[in-house]
């Protein structure tokens, strides 16, 4: 079985990214937030999975990281200048969003890399792929482990998110055929409907789905001090 992860984060240039943070942070606070948060994330999916005292095997997927609001080589460069951790021995692979709302940028996303899959294996029908943010600071390679197992008995696979939304999505690449228009078309993104939209939409069509546990993420103001803790930040930045 062969998984593709897609890390979406948008180029931290100041005044374009956490917008919400800049009446607390600054233009360039609120850009350095966003770097933290994407290191911080590289950082955990770049650690071994601890089940008791002992490392679990480590689980295997391509990273790669997807940016928006700059040009490729932009983009590119500023990945070279921040020595990412390797993740499963790998360098993540960095790409540049497609066009379109959120929704098409994700299914785009979702073809292209099950795409790759089968150029690749010559087979794509044990595929899966898979999408996070980079703003949810307590995703782990656990939670990572946690969706692949979840797609081995269920469809789509959804990492519910504190506001509504969500900070994963999953599905196989058989699935994705059915799943791609009720997950990525006609949803309000940025609203707490989101979730419960996309979840009701796949039942409806008896598409089996699998949940991981809620978590948060740092979108608003009052989400400084959750992130001033958990990424070690100066106590300034909150």
């Amino acid at each position: 079985m062969s998984t593709a992860l897609a890390i979406l984060c948008r180029y931290p240039s100041p005044g374009k990214t956490k917008t919400r943070m800049i009446p607390r942070l600054g233009d360039v606070g609120a850009a350095d937030l966003q770097t933290q948060l994407l290191k911080h994330l590289l950082s955990n999916l770049g650690k071994p999975i601890l089940v008791g005292q002992k490392i679990h095997d480590k689980t295997i997927y391509t990273p790669t990281l997807w940016l928006t609001g700059e040009s490729y080589t932009q983009c590119t460069e500023w990945v070279a200048e921040q020595n990412f951790p390797l993740i499963n021995g790998q360098n993540i692979s960095t790409y540049t969003q497609p066009i379109g709302d959120l929704g098409q940028r994700m299914s785009t996303i979702s073809h292209q890399l099950l795409n790759e899959t089968e150029k690749r294996d010559g087979d794509r029908s044990e595929s899966q792929v898979i999408l996070i943010g980079s703003d949810i600071p307590e995703i782990s390679n656990r939670t990572i482990r946690n969706a692949i197992l979840a797609l081995q008995k269920h469809d789509v696979v959804i990492g519910p998110a504190r506001d509504g939304g969500y900070y994963l999505i999953g599905m196989s690449a058989n699935a994705y055929g059915t799943c791609k228009d009720l997950i990525f078309s006609d949803i309000p993104w940025g609203t707490d409907r989101v979730r419960d939209i996309t979840i009701d939409r796949l039942h409806m069509k008896q598409i089996s789905v699998g949940t991981l546990t809620l978590l948060r993420d740092v979108d608003r103001p009052e989400d400084l001090d959750y992130a001033t803790r958990i990424l070690k930040l100066p106590s300034s930045t909150s």
